[in-house]
């Protein structure tokens, strides 16, 4: 997760990250979770020689479309990008597909991290089953409730020594409810506040979150059928799961007519 005090810009995390090896953060605060509990969740991966190395989260929202967050794909060429989709972890298993498009929200901004929503187009239609599915895009009259839990997963940093990171790859998912508009944004005023496409969730003592390396991931909350619905897209945040700075994510629900004219969902 960035924040507007240190955005991770993709070329720095992987010059960091190749560079030591460590590729291996999770969410702060979460446990293990199997793919079958969240089969929507996806690892974007960047090729480097013969290997490719997870940078950012995404989620399924159709066999053909992926949606992430826009800064996860600054400065990346399709060509570079694999699609690992059907496994827990970030390194075996599951399946790789090819990046055909990427489509970055015309009004994203680098600076506010606004409109921070991409959408991928698979260059192959995913073989959907028990480990890769597609979560339901939430209505645009749908309500969700401040305080409300969701689901928040990835492979980002747990910020844990390492010597406890027993399951490097692992995939991890922490619930959080969804916080205030008003008190996020004046949480965040110091940092000019958020704007009507992002959305809070977390705690205010801290100690859960997402972190660097969950960007892009899902924010899942359950809709009024009693099914998951992808309310948010793992963005940005002060530090991780810092007192008084919760997560800030892109709200999917006042994005729903682009990503309709991009994807016909």
């Amino acid at each position: 997760m960035c924040s507007k005090i240190y955005v991770f810009t993709l070329i720095a995390v992987l010059t960091v990250q190749i560079a030591s090896g460590d590729w291996s953060g999770r969410i702060v605060g979460g446990v293990p979770m199997s793919i079958k509990t969240i089969p929507y969740q996806v690892s974007l991966q960047v090729l480097s020689g013969h290997k490719t190395y997870h940078f950012c989260g995404g989620s399924i929202i159709s066999n053909k479309f992926i949606i992430t967050a826009c800064h996860c794909t600054d400065n990346l060429k399709t060509q570079n990008l694999k699609i690992l989709v059907g496994t827990s972890f970030n390194n075996r298993g599951g399946e790789k597909i090819n990046a055909l498009k990427i489509i970055r929200h015309q009004n994203y901004s680098r600076e506010s991290l606004d409109y921070d929503i991409a959408v991928i187009e698979l260059a192959d239609r995913l073989k959907l089953s028990n480990s890769i599915q597609a979560i339901a895009l939430p209505k645009a009259n749908e309500s969700f409730a401040d305080n409300s839990m969701c689901l928040v997963s990835g492979w980002g940093d747990t910020q844990l020594p390492s010597a406890f990171r027993f399951q490097r790859n692992a995939l991890r998912a922490v619930e959080v409810p969804i916080v205030n508009q008003e008190k996020c944004n004046n949480d965040y005023k110091m940092l000019g506040g958020i704007t009507p496409r992002m959305m809070c969730a977390g705690y205010d003592f801290g100690g859960f979150d997402a972190c660097a390396g969950d960007s892009g991931g899902p924010l899942a909350c359950i809709g009024q059928n009693k099914t998951p619905k992808l309310c948010g897209i793992v963005s940005w945040g002060y530090e991780c799961a810092a007192p008084h700075f919760t997560g800030v994510y892109t709200r999917v629900q006042v994005l729903l007519d682009w990503i309709k004219e991009k994807t016909g969902i």
